[in-house]
């Protein structure tokens, strides 16, 4: 059964490389993350000693930049995933996967294992494109204390900024790489790729403003779980001391994440072992 599920999954990756909307989408991700960190980079640069922000630094523009290339990544992951398992049945190609011997089961299993694939190497795209700009335009250091005229004195150190970036990366990027699963188990209902995908992206669109909206009551669901990730680094970069992460506030979203993940990967499997296949 493993081996199954591991052919499954590198047959969906070839499906998903030869396909041109994951290399286009993965492109115009990585330059919203490059453009968001260099905008940022050169406007703080020229905000002048009377600011009230901190001189540039490399942790504000690289959440910057994470955070735009997490925003058009996340439609697009959604979009890659509510299309990969309706087109199988729109296209017919799933009867022929089940004349083999493959249970429905292995099907969805190795389509969660690409699709967890894709989602990594577009965070690791991200982080590394973010990480580059902030790095060339504002180097490597501390949170410097936002009054230009107490050049030197450090209101965060480098220390306390990595530990906190790692922490937003616990809350932010597993969740990123959930949310192509999300749009699976939608298009599990859906046979037209194109219904499949309005109804996922809606679907994203609806739930990013009510987590913009309603922040407690959407608490650690993925688009609030990766906005209040980035939100704390990006205080934390411009020297605000009250955006600190709660106690346990990362551990508890991860869990949460992974539940998700178990749950919509649960949802889909039952609807593609009961549906039926046409010819």
């Amino acid at each position: 059964m493993i081996a199954r599920c591991f052919r499954m999954m590198r047959a969906e990756l070839r499906k998903l490389r030869a396909q041109r909307f994951t290399l286009v989408g993965l492109v115009i991700s990585m330059l919203a993350a490059l453009a968001a960190a260099l905008i940022y980079a050169t406007i703080a640069d020229k905000s002048g000693p009377d600011s009230s922000a901190p001189p540039p630094n490399f942790f504000a523009a690289f959440s910057w930049g994470l955070w735009m290339g997490s925003f058009f990544a996340s439609f697009i992951l959604v979009t890659i995933g509510a299309s990969s398992l309706s087109s199988e049945f729109s296209e017919g190609t799933a009867r022929l996967v089940m004349i083999r011997p493959v249970h429905r089961s292995e099907l969805v299993l190795g389509k969660t294992l690409a699709l967890l694939v894709v989602g990594l190497v577009f965070v690791v795209a991200l982080v590394a494109v973010s990480a580059i700009a902030a790095r060339i335009k504002c180097g490597w250091g501390p949170v410097l204390d936002p009054d230009y005229g107490l050049k030197g004195v450090v209101t965060f150190g480098t220390d306390v900024m990595v530990r906190d970036t790692l922490k937003a990366f616990v809350m932010a990027l597993p969740a990123m790489c959930v949310l192509p699963l999300v749009g699976m188990c939608i298009g599990s209902f859906i046979d037209h790729p194109g219904f499949a995908v309005g109804a996922a992206v809606g679907g994203h669109f609806g739930q990013q403003m009510g987590a913009g909206i309603f922040p407690r009551m959407s608490y650690h669901w993925l688009e609030a779980s990766m906005r209040r990730a980035f939100e704390v680094l990006d205080g934390k970069a411009h020297a605000l001391n009250d955006a600190n992460f709660r106690g346990g506030e990362a551990l508890s979203a991860l869990i949460v994440t992974l539940f998700i993940a178990l749950l919509v990967t649960s949802i889909t499997t039952v609807r593609v072992s009961t549906r039926e296949v046409h010819a």
